[in-house]
């Protein structure tokens, strides 16, 4: 069994040794994941539980070359106490070693007083986050005594700069030249992080670097990219471990059935712990998280719902990865622009959930029984593996921003699901010049109001480089 965003592939037993190895396989850059491995040995089983660290020595930090506003209280954090306050990008230039910004003339005596706030251009997604400290955390205080420096580190995270929330504390430090964390998933987006010290009584400030990392975004075979919904999901459909009841809100159909992980069962599980589904065509999708609303279940002819996305996008084709119980069913789609303009209205037919491959985008799925019924108990597997998933493409007017779209039923007596929306990644000759212009690597595009965007659009975009600079482009 595995929590977290990594995949056991199949054990090989040697005798002769006593040994049991499996491959693990992450699907992430960065993180944890935890694995349970049960051993039976005729009727007898043991069982161990152990975490494996996801990490890659080679990426880069999402705050290269950023800012940091330094804080120093002048009493015990709170809102509304007093300090003074500088910058430094010293804290961002890769030197993990010296001091990160200009010495301060008065000690620190207070709890939570001494404060590095980074600003994102859009949100930080944190996998992974790492303090250097210089000195291993040792310093002349201000008794003229060498003593460690800092005693705990909190890292907190804002949507506003003002209300934080601690994410990870680094507590008791003693000697350390570094702290690492890595998040088993991604913290909630925030466009605002904190490192916040506490020192050992009358030491002075002292960090040296700050890197965040965040996860890797996967390549897509042809193009074809995971969109993050925000809002819109209203059921759980995905039991990511027995018993399904616990580990689901909703069914699939009126008879009581749902999907399942490989973490439930191997043969005809809907995907491994990671979420992400490859169809036949080559198409990437990326599940929401199991533990919430993972799908869009329409239940009643012409229910209609919103999928609003989580930051504006643009292209020219969305894709939807779909399912539909009880019998062939129908969607209508309207996209909605971030001017409050609407698409054309697209319908499109879904067959039904069992039956051959034939114009699938997913095969062989099982599914099971979410409570008892007469016709099979509670967590009962259905063992005719022939059930399917489609996906179907919609057109989209890319000289707009897309914020999300509007769905509704068609078809009366069938149940269609929406599992996941993918999109086509944008080419243009646009940041191809644009990129010859600078001598560094973009590794982001942002509007003027700083939503991320997969691609630049006419008008006005904020460039982002790998050495941590920006460029203001106009685009006609």
């Amino acid at each position: 069994m595995v929590r977290g965003k990594a995949s056991v592939g199949q054990a090989q037993e040697n005798q002769a040794e006593g040994t049991i190895t499996f491959p693990v396989t992450a699907q992430n850059s960065f993180g944890t994941s935890q694995i349970k491995v049960v051993v039976d040995n005729g009727g007898t089983s043991k069982e161990c539980e152990f975490a494996v660290i996801t990490d890659d020595p080679n990426a880069e930090s999402v705050l290269k070359g950023m800012s940091a506003n330094l804080r120093k209280y002048s009493e015990d954090y709170a809102y509304n106490a007093p300090y003074s306050s500088t910058t430094t990008t010293q804290l961002t230039d890769g030197n993990v070693e010296e001091l990160g910004f200009e010495e301060f003339d008065d000690a620190c005596k207070n709890r939570q007083d001494f404060w590095a706030i980074f600003e994102s251009p859009t949100t930080f997604n944190i996998s992974k986050i790492k303090v250097s400290i210089p000195a291993n955390n040792k310093g002349m205080n201000d008794l003229e005594k060498e003593e460690f420096v800092n005693k705990q580190i909190d890292i907190m995270l804002s949507e506003n700069g003002v209300d934080w929330r601690t994410v990870h504390t680094f507590g008791e430090i003693k000697e350390a030249t570094s702290l690492v964390h890595y998040f088993a998933k991604p913290e909630k987006k925030q466009k605002y992080l904190a490192v916040v010290s506490t020192l050992y009584p009358y030491s002075f400030p002292a960090l040296s670097e700050v890197e965040v990392f965040e996860p890797a975004v996967k390549k897509s075979q042809n193009g074809i990219v995971p969109v993050t919904i925000a809002e819109g999901w209203n059921a759980d459909i995905i039991a990511e471990a027995r018993t399904a009841e616990k580990h689901t809100t909703q069914t699939l159909d009126r008879q009581g059935w749902v999907l399942y992980t490989n973490s439930v069962q191997e043969q005809g599980a809907l995907c491994d712990e990671s979420g992400l589904i490859t169809t036949t065509a080559g198409n990437d999708y990326q599940l929401a998280d199991f533990s919430s609303n993972n799908a869009l279940v329409l239940k009643r002819t012409s229910e209609t719902a919103n999928l609003v996305f989580e930051s504006p996008i643009t292209t020219s084709e969305l894709y939807l990865l779909t399912i539909c119980a009880d019998g062939g069913g129908g969607l209508s789609v309207t996209p909605i622009y971030s001017d409050n303009s609407r698409g054309d209205v697209q319908r499109f037919n879904i067959a039904d959930w069992f039956g051959s491959s034939e114009g699938t985008a997913k095969h062989g799925l099982g599914r099971i029984k979410r409570s008892y019924s007469r016709d099979m108990r509670a967590d009962g597997i259905d063992g005719n593996y022939q059930f399917r998933l489609f996906e179907h493409k919609i057109n989209i007017d890319e000289s707009k921003q897309l914020k999300g779209i509007m769905v509704r039923s068609f078809r009366s007596g069938s149940v269609p699901t929406l599992l996941a929306v993918s999109m086509k990644e944008q080419t243009t000759t646009g940041i191809v010049r644009i990129a010859t212009e600078s001598n560094s690597t973009i590794v982001g595009i942002y509007t003027i109001d700083g939503l991320r965007l997969t691609a630049p659009v006419k008008g006005i975009n904020i460039i982002k480089y790998a050495d941590g600079t920006f460029k203001k482009v106009y685009i006609k």
